[in-house]
């Protein structure tokens, strides 16, 4: 689980880091609706959202992945 050293932000625990895609962070939506169910109902209306400073893309397999917007261009090229 993350931990901000200078604000003492804590990342929801359902985070996991992507063993395939570098600065990438993925957990399952289901997951996702126990932690931040706001932002899984988005997810599961639009697919992807860009929310604070991350790009969220639900998979059709139901798997969320979290990049940094300015990366966002980079995965978009046909990683997933």
């Amino acid at each position: 689980m993350f931990v901000c050293p200078k604000c003492g932000f804590h990342d929801s625990p359902c985070w996991r880091s992507s063993h395939w895609f570098l600065y990438t962070v993925t957990c399952r939506i289901d997951e996702l609706q126990t932690w931040e169910p706001e932002l899984a109902k988005l997810l599961r209306e639009k697919k992807e959202v860009e929310v604070g400073a991350y790009w969220y893309k639900l998979s059709k397999f139901g798997r969320v992945y979290r990049v940094p917007k300015e990366l966002k261009g980079e995965y978009k090229r046909g990683h997933w």
